[in-house]
């Protein structure tokens, strides 16, 4: 895996004539809960028009990081989909002291599980923050510096669970999604549990 893919170096990977086979970015009708869940350390959300990347909607989180769950999740309900490539982006307005790193987990129809890279990292989807076997995993740029965008090849890049203790890079080919986590967590040494941090996000886009 490269710099360029989990880490999103470069906005603009993807041809800009494809189309994605699936996208949303949170524009009404109907309410968030009918496809997201909110679950462990995140504990709100909000569409918003502000900031947006699109001249849509994004979504607003609050995450509050604790002792006992050490992660915020997002939960995405999909019908079931084929795709390869999964694209993202993130606005933090969180300053330094507040680092979150980021990554995403996907589960197939036949439940088969494939683990996405963290954002920044270089070596592969066991890539662990603030741990020292750490391969380049990078906090989420704080102090709105920008929409941050995550990009990740999933057959290049993620690992499937096999069921055994090693994961394998497996084929891609026949999977069908069905649902998306992603996950928030702070690093190893983290002691501001508790305060209210705030995410916004951009929306997902899917390509075969």
């Amino acid at each position: 895996m490269t710099m360029g893919c989990a880490a999103a170096a470069a906005a603009g990977s993807f041809a800009a004539e494809e189309r994605p086979v699936f996208s949303d970015f949170f524009t009404p009708p109907g309410g968030l809960d009918l496809y997201l869940r909110h679950m462990h350390d995140l504990t709100g959300w909000r569409r918003v028009k502000s900031p947006s990347r699109r001249g849509a909607r994004s979504l607003e989180m609050t995450l509050r990081f604790s002792k006992r769950f050490r992660r915020a999740t997002l939960f995405w309900d999909l019908s079931p989909v084929h795709f390869t490539r999964l694209r993202t982006a993130l606005f933090n307005p969180n300053g330094p002291e507040h680092p979150v790193y980021f990554r995403s987990v996907l589960r197939t129809t036949k439940r088969k599980v494939w683990r996405a890279p963290y954002y920044g990292s270089s070596g592969g989807a066991e890539s662990r923050p603030g741990r020292p076997h750490d391969s380049g995993a990078k906090p989420l740029p704080p102090g709105g510096s920008g929409w941050i965008p995550y990009e990740v090849d999933l057959e290049r890049d993620a690992m499937m669970r096999t069921g055994r203790e090693d994961d394998d890079r497996g084929s891609i080919d026949d999977a069908a999604f069905e649902f998306i986590m992603f996950f928030f967590e702070p690093p190893d040494g983290y002691r501001r549990w508790g305060e209210p941090l705030r995410l916004i996000m951009d929306g997902i886009e899917c390509f075969a």
